[in-house]
């Protein structure tokens, strides 16, 4: 799922964002990954000179799985999302 939100819509004005110039402009975007080994992803990023900001068990579109945070070169969060927990 990709959720666009105009930053000159009712919720785009209410999330306190602006444009580009302003600042960040969206609070983080996801990928879902099929496999997720955090170990493996968390080391990989950081040979390539990315910081991880936080990982874990987090709560998604899909309910909770887990996840990695860092932050892309214009300074937005991006995370990777692995598959998510069935349902009990």
């Amino acid at each position: 799922m990709i959720d666009l939100v105009p930053i000159d819509s009712d919720i785009g004005r209410r999330s306190g964002y602006g444009p580009p110039e302003a600042g960040r402009n969206v609070d983080h975007f996801a990928l879902t990954i099929g496999e997720f080994d955090e170990e493996a992803i968390v080391a990989y990023l950081e040979e390539n000179g990315v910081t991880v900001d936080r990982s874990g068990r987090r709560f998604g579109a899909q309910g909770y799985g887990p996840s990695v945070y860092f932050q892309d070169p214009d300074g937005n969060f991006v995370e990777l999302k692995g598959p998510s927990e069935e349902a009990p």
